[in-house]
């Protein structure tokens, strides 16, 4: 099984918003709903668990993510929790299935910590497109354009 070989193989770590938001997925092919268990890894200590309250995103990710949201679209409490983690700690890759997160993620100039699942795990049959590397190229061309952007804007 490609998610146990994963977990086994690296060192994941969730926020526990998304520990908690994350507990299925859609087949694209077939549109059957498939669990995912992540409190058996964390049980078996494959996933730590980091917790990051909306109270401690610093003021510098606070505000560039204003900056963001007035030029795209809000942001979920899960998606905030995740970037804040990986702003703070600049060592970790963030994988996510959400476009408007790559796109963010290059805005901040965090692109080298964006991945997609399908680059986490290579290709498996009936992943949806969201987690493909093609989803994650197109979010980070967005993000990269909207930062030019921005910054021709403040001079």
């Amino acid at each position: 099984m490609h998610s146990t070989l994963f977990f086994e193989s690296n060192d994941v770590h969730v926020t526990e918003h998304l520990f908690y938001e994350c507990s299925y997925f859609l087949d694209r092919r077939t549109g059957a709903k498939s669990e995912i268990n992540l409190e058996t890894f964390s049980r078996k200590g494959m996933i730590k668990v980091e917790e990051m309250p909306i109270s401690d995103i610093t003021q510098e990710f606070g505000m560039k993510l204003i900056a963001y949201e007035i030029n795209e679209v809000e942001m979920g409490d899960g998606e905030v929790e995740a970037l804040s983690f990986i702003y703070g700690k600049r060592d970790f890759l963030l994988c996510t299935g959400d476009e408007k997160v790559f796109k963010f993620m290059a805005f901040m100039g965090l692109e080298e910590n964006a991945v997609s699942l399908e680059e986490l795990l290579g290709e498996i049959r009936g992943l949806p497109m969201r987690y493909s590397e093609l989803i994650k190229t197109l979010g980070i061309k967005e993000g990269l354009e909207l930062r030019e952007s921005f910054l021709k804007n403040l001079t």
